[in-house]
């Protein structure tokens, strides 16, 4: 039974490192979109560079604030928690790339169709 119970809180600390991340990162990006400027918040290879920057930022955050090698106020020895965190930056920034790198292409088709017409 022990082991059960062991499982079920390391299965939690993951998820609830995963949630949380992944609020935080959307959070972040909607918020640097906004402030961005217009004709930037529009260009794809920005928002690739911001999606990637985030991404380092948190992967940093993670390391020297709140894992078991942290110094911040917030650390937690959990490394359960930590890989959720992680796993949630692989899993947006993954999917934030892929979403600008398909209007990347639906735009392209469409200038292609523009210029066959």
């Amino acid at each position: 039974m022990p082991g059960v119970v062991a499982d079920y809180i390391k299965q939690k600390e993951y998820e609830d490192g995963y949630n949380y991340r992944i609020y935080s990162l959307a959070e972040q990006y909607e918020k640097d979109l906004r402030m961005t400027a217009t004709d930037l918040r529009h260009n794809p290879s920005h928002r690739l560079a911001m999606v990637h920057n985030l991404a380092i930022k948190s992967s940093d955050s993670i390391r020297n604030e709140v894992g078991d090698r942290g110094a911040g106020y917030e650390r937690i020895n959990s490394w359960e928690y930590d890989h959720g965190q992680r796993k949630a930056i692989f899993i947006w920034s993954h999917a934030r790339n892929q979403e600008i790198k398909e209007q990347i292409r639906e735009a392209e088709a469409a200038v292609r169709i523009r210029l066959a017409i």
